[in-house]
């Protein structure tokens, strides 16, 4: 999606080897793509966001949002800039905007949409002035799905060098870690078989 001047537009761009991409939907606020592996089964939905900054158009945004209709079998992530902040906490100093607050969180409550912790930034975009406004603005979704077939998904902030957005890192995976750990019960002490691994193996 081409941007307008110095602001806007979206791009997303993926490895062919590792994934095949359909466009679902190409939006002045959203480019929205179905991921397929190509080496097993499974897929997922991604909207990558640019949000307006002006509350007047952010009704257009959420329109557009919701027109997407996701199957709830489908998991989907929807992350990007969306140039609002879903807590009074994530603004480090300023006027609160309550209204935009809580029109965010109820659009993400109705979507079934939750909201991935950031490991080790609390804020990711800056006014970059001597005494810095920094606020909480880009956010990473994702729907029941999502949480219950990826259950490893980790968001991190990258350094930035010219933008005054930080970068997010988003890691995820189907596995189940295994620990390296090996725990001895006493209950198996008491069968046959345990016993009889012991002594051959001893």
């Amino acid at each position: 999606m081409p941007s307008s001047g110095a602001s806007g537009g979206i791009l997303v761009a993926w490895d062919s080897g590792s994934l095949s991409g359909q466009t679902v939907a190409v939006h002045e606020y959203h480019v929205t793509v179905r991921f397929s592996s190509t080496s097993t089964n499974n897929s997922f939905l991604l909207s990558t966001v640019y949000a307006p900054c002006l509350n007047s158009e952010r009704t257009r945004f959420f329109e557009a949002m919701s027109s997407l209709n996701v199957q709830d079998s489908l998991q989907w992530i929807v992350l990007g800039d969306f140039n609002m902040y879903r807590f009074a906490h994530e603004k480090s100093q300023g006027l609160i905007s309550w209204n935009v607050m809580e029109r965010f969180n109820s659009w993400i409550k109705d979507s079934g949409l939750d909201d991935i912790h950031i490991d080790n930034r609390l804020f990711t975009w800056s006014n970059k002035m001597s005494s810095p406004t920094l606020v909480r603005l880009e956010h990473v979704l994702v729907n029941t799905a999502w949480n219950l077939s990826l259950l490893h998904t980790s968001i991190s902030v990258v350094p930035a060098t010219t933008s005054d957005h930080a970068p997010i890192l988003v890691k995820f995976s189907d596995d189940v870690p295994r620990s390296s750990l090996f725990r001895m019960e006493n209950h198996w002490l008491e069968t046959e078989e345990a016993r009889n691994i012991i002594m051959d193996c001893w």
